[in-house]
């Protein structure tokens, strides 16, 4: 076994205690009343797929879905097995954003085995939460619902929180729009439309479940898959919600750049045209020829008089034209 890959598990069987696996060889103890869950943390290499398609004849096409990176959640049925691709939240750093996980699992007759690259919480949280269920999960598909019922619920905070984070934004939009402003609608959008894009295909994956696509979800767990389903349709609803919100805050904001700038342009205008006229009258009384009251003592006192009383007319036009 390749010292990358991370070997962690579950076995339990009715009425009996769950016990910590770490091996493949509990898949060979499999049983009628027996279940193993095996999670594979890292990078799979050839002796995992070599021993795991002698053991449970998985199709190739398995192993290559579990060495690359899927874009979105999808449920794969065969006959002897179901493998199902989803994606649950990790949370980042001080200085990151949080992100999703793929997980790649496979349901087949007794053993449920999940893969994943990075250390997801959740995992490890129902790892260390299962063996202290006074009654084991009747069946692995029940486990691997709760696993991911986890992983919507994780979303769930997030979702709920862009209320009052939309909220803000309508705010500063309407009274204090900024160049910063905009980026921050625009990463709003963005990860509304991350989540649209990440919900959608795993409502059609819980829909394929709850549809009897797997014959490894028995009909007992499928009401609980189905509850999930609504819950990711109730979250579809509210991200198309705020889709809605953000874009009517974009231009709520794109509004609110045009007032300010037609505001500075008009306070421009009211400095700059009573000047207009003051600036020909001085600069027809600045040229070499003989004009009207131009010989007067009070050539001076007269003109500046003229010009103060237009500055102030067209100060009051304006201010009845409510221009400031």
């Amino acid at each position: 076994m390749p010292e990358s890959v991370l070997l962690r598990g579950l076995a339990f069987e009715s009425g009996s205690p769950v016990v910590l696996v770490n091996s493949w060889d509990d898949l060979e103890k499999v049983g009628n009343k027996r279940f193993v869950w095996i999670d594979a943390q890292g990078e799979p290499g050839a002796e995992m797929e070599t021993r795991l398609r002698e053991n449970l004849d998985w199709h190739p096409i398995v192993f290559q879905s579990i060495r690359q990176a899927s874009l979105r959640s999808r449920l794969t049925p065969f006959e002897d097995y179901t493998h199902l691709t989803f994606f649950i939240p990790v949370p980042g750093g001080e200085a990151e954003e949080a992100k999703t996980e793929e997980v790649d699992a496979v349901l087949g007759p007794g053993y449920l085995i999940t893969f994943h690259r990075a250390p997801i919480p959740i995992v490890n949280a129902l790892l260390s939460e299962v063996p202290g269920w006074k009654n084991p999960p009747k069946s692995l598909d029940l486990l691997l619902h709760r696993l991911i019922f986890s992983a919507i619920e994780a979303l769930a905070p997030g979702i709920d929180a862009m209320d009052g984070a939309l909220h803000s934004l309508e705010d500063e939009a309407m009274n204090r729009p900024g160049p910063e402003l905009l980026e921050r609608i625009v990463v709003s959008r963005d990860a509304l439309h991350l989540l649209h894009l990440s919900l959608v295909p795993q409502l059609q994956m819980l829909h394929d479940i709850t549809s009897g696509a797997s014959r490894f979800i028995t009909p007992y767990a499928r009401p609980f898959f189905r509850s999930t389903e609504n819950r990711v349709r109730g979250l579809i609803d509210d991200v198309a919600i705020y889709k809605e919100v953000v874009q009517n805050i974009l231009e709520l904001y794109r509004s609110a750049i045009t007032q300010s700038t037609n505001d500075t342009i008009r306070l421009l205008t009211v400095v700059s045209t009573p000047f207009l006229a003051l600036t020909f009258l001085t600069g027809l009384y600045g040229m070499n020829v003989s004009l009207p009251f131009s010989d007067r003592p009070h050539a001076f006192a007269i003109l500046a008089g003229v010009s103060f009383v237009i500055l102030l007319g067209m100060l009051v036009w304006f201010r009845r034209r409510k221009w400031f």
